[in-house]
């Protein structure tokens, strides 16, 4: 268990091999991160599944989430990306930051505004 985890910060460089796609789906079923008031990845590579990043997000609406995502990525993932920071804006979640390379500057600007706001 561990319940005193409240910052969680993970940067993605060099060997990636022990990151899977059912890495974000492993960690969203963790249930003893009630304290986490943070949790940041970096360099993103396009290994996780959207749904399992957008379900992480929705069942932590109180935890600050960022997740930077590298220059690699694919124009379909990129439209994947950008269907969830519709839905963030939208929905008015004001912890969560999703950034890539060459995204809507509009919407960048959004979740920076509320992001940091707070």
């Amino acid at each position: 268990m561990i319940p005193d985890v409240k910052t969680c910060l993970f940067c993605f460089e060099g060997d990636i091999s022990m990151i899977n796609a059912s890495t974000m789906k492993n960690i969203c079923k963790l249930k003893n991160l009630q304290n986490l008031e943070s949790f940041a990845l970096a360099n993103l590579p396009e290994i996780f599944n959207v749904e399992d990043l957008s379900k992480f997000i929705k069942d932590r609406v109180n935890t600050k989430i960022q997740f930077s995502f590298n220059e690699n990525i694919s124009d379909e993932y990129k439209i994947q990306l950008d269907k969830l920071i519709d839905i963030v804006i939208k929905t008015e979640l004001i912890n969560c930051r999703l950034c890539y390379p060459g995204q809507n500057e509009v919407k960048n600007q959004i979740l920076n505004n509320r992001y940091y706001r707070h």
